[in-house]
């Protein structure tokens, strides 16, 4: 527990830093996420768009892997369910064409190899083509693609994925449960540094 604390801890003071990658510097920044996410788990994110962009994965601390779908609600790492990857130790960057309907399913899974991963979820405007381009990321599941969503597992693994969804829920909570005692714990150094001064 003390090692997870010390890990959040050292997240947080490393988010206070401007974080900017080479590769984004020259690009025109549509909207951004930051994320915690536990081993094994999925976060979702729903993007709107018009125009051709590039959703970009920084993973800060840990490994996060990208999985993006235009028709599946909680694309997964499943070669059915999602219609682009990209799974690197770094920056995870996939141009996402004009014609992906919108809006486009966005899955953040926590690499079982590490407790936690902290993430930035990044869209730019594609600087290889012409035309104006926007985005808006939400954290919700828009209610009419809930509806019609025909690719989410409904086979024989739809009670497992929906199980799985419940646990990632559930790891999700802990993760900020973690973090916020982070955040006491962060708060609880500082004031013994300002005593020892």
């Amino acid at each position: 527990m003390i090692n997870i604390l010390i890990k959040l801890l050292s997240l947080l003071l490393y988010s206070r830093t401007e974080f900017r990658d080479n590769f984004n510097s020259d690009l025109e920044l549509l909207g951004y996420k930051y994320g915690l996410i536990g081993n094994e788990s999925f976060d979702y994110y729903y993007i709107y768009h018009s125009g051709n962009i590039v959703i970009s994965l920084t993973t800060r601390e840990g490994d996060a892997d990208l999985y993006i779908s235009q028709t599946a609600v909680y694309p997964t790492f499943y070669p059915d369910n999602y219609d682009l990857h990209s799974a690197t130790c770094g920056l995870d960057s996939i141009e996402i064409p004009s014609n992906f309907e919108t809006p486009i399913a966005v899955g953040i899974y926590g690499h079982s190899g590490h407790e936690v991963s902290n993430y930035v979820l990044e869209v730019y405007k594609n600087p290889r083509t012409e035309g104006q381009a926007f985005a808006v990321i939400l954290d919700e599941l828009p209610e009419s693609k809930e509806d019609s969503n025909s690719n989410y597992r409904k086979d024989d693994e739809g009670e497992s994925s929906r199980k799985q969804r419940d646990k990632d829920s559930e790891r999700k909570k802990k993760a900020k449960q973690a973090a916020s005692t982070a955040i006491g714990f962060s708060s609880l150094l500082e004031i013994i540094g300002l005593i020892f001064l």
